[in-house]
């Protein structure tokens, strides 16, 4: 199956949230973007759903909660 496309809007967080996010980043010195983790989480899922056959809202449901735990415990703590 072909994964879809995950973005920042299917984390369903949010604007404001988001943009948090982004500032306390910024604060901490971590110029690593949201996206990066989005990829990272894209990229914990597709290694371990390889040989199942997943609906799509299901795949983006798991890559939604890996994202989402990375994103609120990146290094250096909670925004």
């Amino acid at each position: 199956m072909a994964q879809p496309t995950f973005t920042e809007s299917d984390l369903l967080l949010p604007q404001k949230q988001l943009d948090d996010l982004y500032r306390g980043r910024a604060n901490r010195g971590l110029a690593q973007p949201l996206t990066d983790l989005i990829a990272e989480a894209t990229g914990v899922v597709r290694r371990y759903t390889a040989k199942y056959e997943l609906e799509a809202s299901q795949w983006m449901g798991l890559v939604r909660a890996i994202a989402i735990y990375k994103i609120m415990n990146f290094p250096g703590g909670s925004v």
